[in-house]
């Protein structure tokens, strides 16, 4: 049984999926499965997905119509066999020791139920920057410090972090989020976690490429994404008062970047403006962090 498994939805990537399945190959630990999810890919990255599967029983390849990197990481998540899973996007690498971090944090903080490490944005660029690194190890052990840790450290990708197999029961990326679904499962799975380790060794390394949803969806369809981000996030993520300040925090000012009707903003400002306050009387939260969260709420409510 392997301890991790590797997701990796796979679409038109036949000139970059190669580095990223080597540097799985290439790990310093072997104990893993590699999951390659083919989203119905029209060039050559299926067959080139099956080639390293011929080489490596380690390797697993689905294929599928094409239905969106959540629909083709949802296939991973159904036949994951791994106590661990992180997600790989296909176009991205990960460090050689990146696998065996995880390894040995999870020997030695046996309660963590996620695991988070560096991303490297741009990488390959002289302007590469390291996210969220931090020069020791942080660990949170109850719903506070995990909360105050985010409050701080706002990054909700599904890369960069290892996840509790156990955990994830009955969760899934949903399909109908073009942009955004990081942030609604990764939400959702704070509720689920009572333990947190961040590690400053490890890394995934973000390449960009120009050719992404963000760049490409018009701003009406960009609209309804993030009120339907809103609805999905589910009580128990509102509950949570500084989860609920984050997503205050970042949703308001992208609908208004994105001219959506004032009438629509004002409602939904009231409607978090309801939450957030709620969650933040109703917390045992520090009277320190309850002022700082509130005032961000006020400020993001006057922009």
């Amino acid at each position: 049984m392997p301890k991790v498994s590797v997701i990796v939805p796979v679409y038109k990537v036949e000139n970059y999926v190669s580095r990223c399945i080597e540097s799985v190959l290439n790990q310093t630990y072997t104990n893993w499965e590699l999951i390659l999810v083919d989203d119905g890919s029209p060039d050559l990255s299926g067959a080139i997905c099956e080639e390293y599967a011929l080489k490596d029983r380690r390797i697993k390849v689905y294929h599928k119509d094409n239905g969106g990197v959540s629909s083709a990481r949802n296939v991973g998540l159904d036949n994951a066999c791994g106590d661990w899973i992180t997600f790989l996007d296909s176009d991205d690498y990960f460090e050689s020791t990146t696998l065996q971090s995880l390894s040995d944090t999870i020997d030695i903080y046996t309660t963590a139920d996620v695991i988070d490490f560096p991303i490297l944005r741009d990488a390959g660029s002289k302007d590469g920057e390291k996210l969220d690194t931090s020069v020791e190890i942080i660990v949170c052990t109850n719903e506070r410090e995990i909360d105050n840790y985010w409050f701080n450290h706002p990054r909700f990708e599904s890369c960069g972090r290892f996840f509790k197999r156990e955990l994830l029961s009955g969760m899934r990326f949903d399909p109908l989020l073009k942009i955004g679904e990081d942030t609604v499962f990764f939400m959702q799975y704070l509720t689920r976690c009572s333990s947190l380790v961040a590690i400053p060794n490890g890394l995934y390394a973000y390449c960009y490429r120009d050719v992404s949803a963000m760049g490409s969806a018009r701003a009406e369809k960009l609209v309804q994404n993030d009120l339907l981000m809103l609805e999905l996030m589910g009580s128990e993520v509102w509950k949570r008062p500084i989860l609920a300040a984050i997503i205050y925090r970042m949703i308001i000012p992208k609908l208004q970047e994105r001219k959506m009707r004032l009438c629509d903003i004002a409602r939904y400002r009231l409607y978090l403006d309801k939450i957030c306050m709620k969650s933040l009387l109703q917390s045992s939260l520090p009277i320190k962090t309850k002022v700082v969260a509130a005032s961000m709420k006020i400020i993001v409510r006057i922009l």
